[in-house]
């Protein structure tokens, strides 16, 4: 049996697109008070990974979900426009897309199957 999960370490204000099995929020500690903090995702597309998927589908302006049947399903993809995982927690996949929010927050580690591309900065889900 092989092991096909990788692990990247996604960084504020990045977004990113593929087969990811869980988010974790290890935590930031604060300088001023040493509280420790969770992380913020935003633009969670929820499902698994497809492929291809057409240019411009997501709109949180919109709709916080994927309109236009990408999968072929008839129906709209699950999404999610923002989540705070407190520290030392996780988020369950299957997820397809996420942006780490840049202002607040601490950084994400994304749990991906490796079988599948991986991209940083999709522009459908800056």
């Amino acid at each position: 049996m092989t092991n096909n999960i990788g692990i990247i370490s996604c960084s504020l204000g990045k977004s990113y697109t593929g087969s990811f099995i869980k988010l974790l929020c290890p935590g930031v500690r604060a300088a001023t008070n040493n509280v420790l903090s969770g992380s913020i995702v935003q633009n969670v597309e929820v499902g698994y990974y497809r492929e291809p998927l057409p240019l411009g589908i997501y709109t949180t302006a919109v709709s916080p979900s994927v309109k236009g049947d990408p999968d072929g399903s008839g129906a709209d993809v699950p999404s999610i426009e923002e989540i705070e995982i407190p520290a030392g927690s996780y988020f369950d996949g299957p997820i397809n897309a996420f942006k780490v929010k840049a202002s607040t927050g601490g950084p994400v580690l994304a749990y991906f199957d490796t079988q599948y591309p991986l991209t940083t900065d999709d522009a459908r889900y800056s």
